[in-house]
């Protein structure tokens, strides 16, 4: 049973901050700060990856440009793939 607060006895003042509190709110503040730092990088490389990257319609027409295409007529008369129909 608690004892009832008196003059003699006074409640303990619940609403007083301590270090504890302070400690949890620097921690929680530091993991907020590297969690948006994180986010922010990624989303930085990530812009920077679709910058870099070849469309593939672009990438394509540039290896038609190299490659002989397997449907056009050999060199000699010699017969070529036939694309089937289905």
């Amino acid at each position: 049973m608690i004892p009832p607060c008196t003059a003699a006895m006074p409640c303990p003042d619940n609403s007083s901050l301590n270090i504890n509190e302070f400690v949890g709110e620097g921690f929680a503040f530091l993991i907020g700060v590297l969690l948006a730092a994180l986010v922010y990088e990624w989303l930085q490389r990530r812009r920077k990856k679709r910058q870099r990257l070849v469309p593939y319609d672009v990438w394509l027409d540039a290896v038609r440009n190299v490659t002989p295409s397997v449907y056009e007529e050999a060199p000699g008369g010699a017969q070529t793939y036939e694309k089937p129909n289905r």
